[in-house]
Protein backbone atom coordinates (compact mmCIF):
# COMPACT_ATOMS: atom_id res chain seq x y z
CA UNK A 1 0.00 0.00 0.00
CA UNK A 2 1.10 3.43 -0.58
CA UNK A 3 2.39 5.68 1.95
CA UNK A 4 -0.40 8.56 1.93
CA UNK A 5 1.17 12.26 0.97
CA UNK A 6 0.65 15.47 3.63
CA UNK A 7 -2.26 16.24 2.13
CA UNK A 8 -3.59 12.71 1.95
CA UNK A 9 -3.45 12.88 5.91
CA UNK A 10 -4.09 16.30 6.68
CA UNK A 11 -7.46 15.83 4.75
CA UNK A 12 -8.21 12.64 6.83
CA UNK A 13 -7.94 14.84 9.99
CA UNK A 14 -9.87 17.20 8.12
CA UNK A 15 -13.08 14.40 7.25
CA UNK A 16 -12.47 13.16 10.88
CA UNK A 17 -13.18 16.34 12.44
CA UNK A 18 -16.10 16.95 10.25
CA UNK A 19 -17.06 13.72 11.29
CA UNK A 20 -16.84 14.38 15.15
CA UNK A 21 -18.81 17.43 14.70
CA UNK A 22 -21.73 15.90 12.53
CA UNK A 23 -21.97 13.46 15.82
CA UNK A 24 -21.72 15.80 18.81
CA UNK A 25 -24.73 18.21 16.62
CA UNK A 26 -26.28 14.74 16.06
CA UNK A 27 -26.61 14.58 20.54
CA UNK A 28 -27.15 18.57 20.95
CA UNK A 29 -29.95 18.34 18.56
CA UNK A 30 -31.29 14.87 20.15
CA UNK A 31 -30.82 16.44 23.47
CA UNK A 32 -32.91 19.10 22.50
CA UNK A 33 -35.41 17.36 20.40
CA UNK A 34 -34.82 19.77 17.68
CA UNK A 35 -36.15 17.07 15.06
CA UNK A 36 -35.67 19.27 12.34
CA UNK A 37 -31.95 20.19 12.26
CA UNK A 38 -31.26 16.51 13.73
CA UNK A 39 -32.61 15.30 10.81
CA UNK A 40 -30.53 17.98 8.47
CA UNK A 41 -27.49 15.69 9.61
CA UNK A 42 -28.51 12.63 7.76
CA UNK A 43 -28.24 11.78 3.69
CA UNK A 44 -31.35 11.14 1.38
CA UNK A 45 -32.48 8.11 2.30
CA UNK A 46 -30.87 7.44 5.65
CA UNK A 47 -31.65 4.71 8.21
CA UNK A 48 -31.46 4.92 11.78
CA UNK A 49 -31.63 1.41 13.17
CA UNK A 50 -32.53 0.82 17.09
CA UNK A 51 -33.31 -1.91 16.94
CA UNK A 52 -36.10 -3.60 19.50
CA UNK A 53 -35.27 -0.91 22.07
CA UNK A 54 -36.08 2.15 19.87
CA UNK A 55 -37.34 0.85 16.08
CA UNK A 56 -36.13 1.02 12.63
CA UNK A 57 -36.74 4.45 10.55
CA UNK A 58 -35.60 5.02 6.92
CA UNK A 59 -35.20 8.38 5.39
CA UNK A 60 -35.24 11.94 6.92
CA UNK A 61 -39.11 12.25 7.32
CA UNK A 62 -39.50 8.91 9.41
CA UNK A 63 -36.08 10.12 11.77
CA UNK A 64 -37.68 13.45 12.06
CA UNK A 65 -40.83 12.13 13.24
CA UNK A 66 -38.90 9.42 15.55
CA UNK A 67 -37.16 12.83 17.21
CA UNK A 68 -40.88 14.80 17.75
CA UNK A 69 -42.32 11.81 18.95
CA UNK A 70 -38.86 10.67 21.74
CA UNK A 71 -40.09 13.29 23.76
CA UNK A 72 -43.17 11.39 24.85
CA UNK A 73 -40.95 9.06 26.00
CA UNK A 74 -38.40 10.53 27.04
CA UNK A 75 -38.28 13.13 28.92
CA UNK A 76 -34.80 14.41 29.30
CA UNK A 77 -31.81 13.19 27.80
CA UNK A 78 -27.92 13.83 28.00
CA UNK A 79 -26.31 11.97 25.03
CA UNK A 80 -22.60 11.51 25.81
CA UNK A 81 -20.17 10.10 23.49
CA UNK A 82 -17.10 8.28 24.24
CA UNK A 83 -14.08 5.62 22.71
CA UNK A 84 -14.92 6.97 18.91
CA UNK A 85 -13.12 4.91 16.38
CA UNK A 86 -13.46 6.83 12.71
CA UNK A 87 -11.89 5.68 9.52
CA UNK A 88 -11.97 7.39 6.37
CA UNK A 89 -12.05 5.96 2.91
CA UNK A 90 -12.17 9.07 0.16
CA UNK A 91 -16.31 10.37 0.61
CA UNK A 92 -17.40 7.41 3.02
CA UNK A 93 -16.65 6.65 6.28
CA UNK A 94 -17.48 4.65 9.55
CA UNK A 95 -17.87 5.49 13.16
CA UNK A 96 -18.32 3.61 15.94
CA UNK A 97 -18.99 5.16 19.65
CA UNK A 98 -19.97 4.33 22.49
CA UNK A 99 -22.97 6.28 24.60
CA UNK A 100 -23.30 6.76 28.04
CA UNK A 101 -27.01 8.48 28.29
CA UNK A 102 -28.87 9.39 31.84
CA UNK A 103 -32.29 10.36 30.71
CA UNK A 104 -36.10 10.22 32.16
CA UNK A 105 -37.36 7.60 30.36
CA UNK A 106 -40.85 6.61 31.24
CA UNK A 107 -40.92 8.57 33.75
CA UNK A 108 -38.07 7.12 35.98
CA UNK A 109 -34.50 8.27 36.66
CA UNK A 110 -32.45 5.67 33.77
CA UNK A 111 -28.91 5.22 32.75
CA UNK A 112 -29.12 3.90 29.01
CA UNK A 113 -25.63 2.37 27.78
CA UNK A 114 -25.21 1.55 24.21
CA UNK A 115 -22.94 1.41 21.33
CA UNK A 116 -23.12 3.53 17.95
CA UNK A 117 -21.84 2.03 14.70
CA UNK A 118 -22.21 4.31 12.02
CA UNK A 119 -21.93 5.05 8.35
CA UNK A 120 -21.01 8.74 6.64
CA UNK A 121 -20.88 9.93 3.52
CA UNK A 122 -20.06 13.12 1.61
CA UNK A 123 -22.33 14.52 -0.24
CA UNK A 124 -21.64 18.04 -2.25
CA UNK A 125 -18.43 18.42 0.01
CA UNK A 126 -20.55 18.29 3.50
CA UNK A 127 -20.37 14.85 5.64
CA UNK A 128 -23.78 13.40 6.20
CA UNK A 129 -24.80 10.48 8.36
CA UNK A 130 -26.01 7.55 6.18
CA UNK A 131 -26.81 4.94 8.41
CA UNK A 132 -27.23 4.41 12.53
CA UNK A 133 -26.93 1.42 14.13
CA UNK A 134 -28.13 1.99 17.84
CA UNK A 135 -27.45 -1.07 19.72
CA UNK A 136 -28.48 -1.40 23.45
CA UNK A 137 -26.36 -3.09 26.44
CA UNK A 138 -28.32 -2.17 29.17
CA UNK A 139 -31.26 0.32 30.57
CA UNK A 140 -30.55 0.74 34.01
CA UNK A 141 -32.71 2.78 36.78
CA UNK A 142 -30.37 5.14 38.49
CA UNK A 143 -32.03 4.09 41.76
CA UNK A 144 -30.50 0.84 41.44
CA UNK A 145 -27.66 1.48 39.49
CA UNK A 146 -26.29 -0.62 36.56
CA UNK A 147 -24.48 -4.02 38.26
CA UNK A 148 -27.39 -6.39 38.33
CA UNK A 149 -29.29 -4.91 35.66
CA UNK A 150 -26.28 -5.46 33.45
CA UNK A 151 -25.31 -8.75 34.83
CA UNK A 152 -26.34 -10.66 31.35
CA UNK A 153 -25.03 -8.62 29.29
CA UNK A 154 -21.29 -8.46 31.52
CA UNK A 155 -21.26 -11.91 31.97
CA UNK A 156 -21.64 -12.60 27.84
CA UNK A 157 -18.80 -9.66 26.98
CA UNK A 158 -16.38 -9.33 29.27
CA UNK A 159 -13.22 -10.92 28.85
CA UNK A 160 -11.30 -9.44 31.93
CA UNK A 161 -9.56 -11.05 34.73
Amino acid sequence: MAELTLEQRVQRIEDAEEIRRLRYLYCEYGNLYDAEHFAALFAPGAIWDGGDAFGRQEGLEQIEQMVRDAGERIRFSAHYITNELIDVDGDSASGRWWLIMPCILDGESTWLFATYDDEYVRLDGRWLIKKIVLDVKNFSPHDKGWAESAKGWVDDHWKGP
